[in-house]
């Protein structure tokens, strides 16, 4: 049996790291990530606790809105309200209505 080299162990680290660098990238990615996730998570919670308790109330129900929701419906209401404003759109019925072809002799 031979005896055990510190030096060989490293050696056979730094192989098998360069074999397999995707892997231990992905994993360190994940580690920085899962960080950064904790650091957040601890600012928020620092946050909510610093507050009173309607002003908590008050920041989730804010925080459920989307923007793009809110876009969304003054899209649509400004499209239900008046047809003119829809601006160059086609309406659908003229969008997709057959066309006449003529006839070439």
């Amino acid at each position: 049996m031979t005896a055990f080299s510190a030096s060989d162990a490293a050696l056979e680290g730094f192989q098998v790291l360069r074999r397999h660098w995707r892997v231990v990238l992905g994993w360190c990615l994940f580690a920085v990530l899962a960080f950064v996730g904790l650091f957040w998570a601890y600012r928020r919670e620092k946050r909510l606790f610093g507050m009173s308790r309607e002003q908590r109330d008050a920041l989730q129900r804010t925080s459920r809105r989307s923007a793009d929701a809110d876009y969304e419906d003054a899209v649509l209401d400004r499209d239900l309200r008046d047809p003119a404003q829809r601006g160059d759109r086609a309406r659908p019925a003229e969008r997709h209505a057959p066309q006449e072809r003529r006839r070439v002799s």
